[in-house]
């Protein structure tokens, strides 16, 4: 399966908190218009996601300087029916993923159930994910040899953080609403 994704931005008007609907109200077009998303099966119950998008400046590492941020990206697979995408679930609805950041050695598994609720778990054994960036395009590459909820719901969500444009957190462009997994 390969499809390009048209993407927006993630609404920051109902995020939790007060600064980021403040500082960052809902305006414009998305930093990153759309993703090439590929997926391909691995095995029975594993996958292989391609996913790319126009990047201008790469940002690979940020050390330590608080100013700079790191190019990232995250699938996301509903847990159960109904569970709505936008909002990275809901209570009682959670999604689960894997987030691949250009600075990090390994990805790791993400839940949520909700804007503000993202906890961040080790990746289960085998989970891989891998960037590269040449001629104005990023590439992550993620090897997942067994994900249950995506070979239940098939259905995928993306999000992609674009470091140079001071993309972080709840400031991303994300896909609409879930994406149908046909591979």
């Amino acid at each position: 399966m390969k499809q390009t994704i048209n993407l927006v931005r993630a609404p920051t008007m109902i995020q939790p908190g007060g600064y980021v609907p403040k500082a960052y109200p809902d305006a414009g077009p998305p930093l990153t218009p759309n993703a090439v998303l590929m997926v391909d099966r691995n095995g029975a119950r594993g996958w292989v996601v391609h996913l790319a998008w126009p990047c201008a400046e790469p940002v690979d590492e940020i050390k330590s300087d608080t100013n700079r941020f790191a190019d990232a990206a995250a699938l996301l697979a509903p847990v159960l029916e109904d569970t709505p995408m936008i909002s990275m679930g809901g209570p009682d609805v959670p999604v689960e993923g894997v987030l691949w950041r250009a600075d990090w050695a390994a990805p790791v598994k993400i839940v949520a159930e909700g804007f503000g609720t993202v906890a961040r778990h080790p990746a289960p054994a085998g989970w891989t994910a891998h960037g590269t960036w040449k001629d104005g395009v990023r590439t992550a590459r993620f090897e997942i040899p067994d994900w249950p909820a995506l070979a239940t719901r098939k259905l995928l969500g993306i999000a992609i953080w674009r470091g140079a444009e001071r993309e972080r957190a709840g400031l991303k462009s994300v896909c609409a609403d879930w994406i149908p997994v046909t591979a």
